[in-house]
């Protein structure tokens, strides 16, 4: 069972089996793994910095084959050090590399009472390493953190041609980048949006692909 809110269906009618290799950032558990193999993904490179998390997730898949698990956060710059602001009533699904604002009012069950430091890098330095190439899905699921990693991601955005990412309509975490933002990078990037999910709530989830006419 994944954690997509877009109807994975529509996915699953635009990428057919076409998926060489996805890049999951902020994998939590890897909740999507079976869906990855079901559309032909033949490599999946997870990444996941909460240490704990990071642990659980190399239980599930970690012996998956073709899977790759880094516990490292991606931003848009690499060789520093990021505060992770931590929770775990949801699991900590809602963690981020940004201090919660909106969120503790319309989650109030969910307290951010702990936080830890976390090494970041760009997912194009990780590529100047690891051959990047055999990937062509990403999903992105950084709790506000989106841009940040995207901007560290130029060149291997050009490799890609399906994202599912997070979107904010409000202010949930300090300084997360709203759906705007998001949609005229990715449009920059040469990507539309197929369909999205908006929970009502201040956030949600949307499918781009890649615009090739």
């Amino acid at each position: 069972m994944s954690d997509f809110l877009v109807d994975e269906n529509i996915i699953k009618a635009e990428v057919g089996k076409n998926v060489d290799g996805v890049i999951h950032i902020g994998a939590h558990f890897g909740q999507e793994h079976d869906f990855y193999e079901s559309v032909g993904a033949k490599n999946i490179l997870y990444f996941e910095c909460h240490p704990q998390t990071y642990e659980k997730l190399l239980v599930s898949v970690g012996d998956k084959p073709n899977t790759v698990c880094v516990n490292k956060a991606l931003g848009d710059e690499s060789g520093v050090t990021k505060t992770m602001y931590c929770e775990t009533a949801n699991t900590g699904m809602s963690n981020s590399l940004l201090k919660p604002n909106v969120h503790e009012q319309v989650y109030p069950g969910i307290k951010f009472d702990d936080t830890i430091e976390v090494e970041q890098i760009t997912l194009d330095e990780y590529g100047k390493e690891h051959d990047l190439s055999k990937y062509n899905f990403m999903n992105i699921d950084v709790q506000g953190y989106e841009m940040h990693v995207y901007k560290g991601a130029v060149e291997t955005l050009k490799n890609i041609k399906w994202i599912v990412t997070e979107i904010n309509f409000a202010e949930m975490y300090s300084g997360c980048a709203k759906y705007q933002e998001v949609d005229e990078f990715l449009k920059e990037q040469g990507f539309v949006m197929k369909t999205g999910i908006d929970t009502r709530c201040g956030w949600g989830d949307a499918f781009y692909v890649r615009n090739d006419s």
